[in-house]
């Protein structure tokens, strides 16, 4: 198993998965689908002793702000030789959101040669700000489940689009319910990072950022505990409004 030596910034990985998965055969068959890191088949045991390979929180347990720190001084120390070395979390839906805004800057800017790979089954419990600044890779199994989810976020999307400000407030009344509005929210931030490198995407990149940022904005302020019917309702009506 030989990897490439050269310098070289890696975007961060969100790698979601199904709930009985095992985490390691999860990230191997994510690193074995990456073209030209490795060569041949990637064992276990093999990554386990690889010093380029630092796993954290196999066990399932709440990742906390102090175990962030750790990792953030881990990070900091300079790469042994110029092999990418990877920083893999398992579970990191389960991190407080302070641990979540403590890992953001080492998440968004690695160190040269380092690769950060989170693996999730609930991509909802993760910060939107984390998931805009990862590559969110999907190895669920469930294909007919994700299709259809697929399908009724591009329904939603192109209902938004499509209505009138009096049928946005009726359609509003679903999204009462935080965890609801959240949910969907981080549904269609999905989505959209998808139609944004979808080459056949049938709306202009311009419109799918400029609704990528409206939303993001949204979801900080719901976390800020304001009114979650208005703030859905204004987040519809910002996304209609050119």
């Amino acid at each position: 198993m030989n990897t490439r030596n050269h310098l070289k910034h890696y975007i961060s990985t969100l790698i979601e998965h199904d709930n009985e998965a095992n985490y390691f055969d999860v990230f191997i068959e994510w690193l074995e689908s990456e073209a030209g890191n490795f060569e041949g088949k990637v064992e276990k045991e093999t990554i386990l002793n690889n010093p380029s390979f630092r796993f954290m929180n196999p066990e399932g347990e709440s990742i906390k702000i102090e175990d962030v720190r750790n990792f953030n001084q881990d990070l900091s120390f300079s790469n042994y030789d110029l092999n990418r070395r990877y920083f893999v979390f398992f579970n990191s839906d389960l991190a407080t959101l302070q641990a979540q805004n403590a890992a953001l800057k080492s998440i968004e800017e690695p160190p040269v040669n380092t690769q950060i790979v989170l693996l999730t089954t609930t991509i909802e419990k993760l910060l939107p700000t984390i998931i805009s600044r990862c590559e969110v890779v999907s190895l669920k199994k469930s294909l007919l489940a994700q299709n259809r989810n697929f399908t009724q976020i591009a329904q939603i999307y192109k209902t938004i689009l499509s209505s009138k400000h009096f049928e946005l407030i009726e359609f509003s009344n679903t999204y009462k319910d935080r965890v609801d509005a959240d949910k969907l929210l981080s549904n269609l931030l999905n989505f959209l990072h998808q139609e944004l490198t979808n080459k056949s995407s049938i709306y202009p990149k311009n419109t799918i950022s400029r609704h990528l940022k409206i939303i993001l904005e949204t979801l900080k302020m719901l976390s800020q505990n304001t009114n979650t019917k208005l703030t859905i309702e204004n987040c519809f009506f910002k996304m209609i409004n050119q």
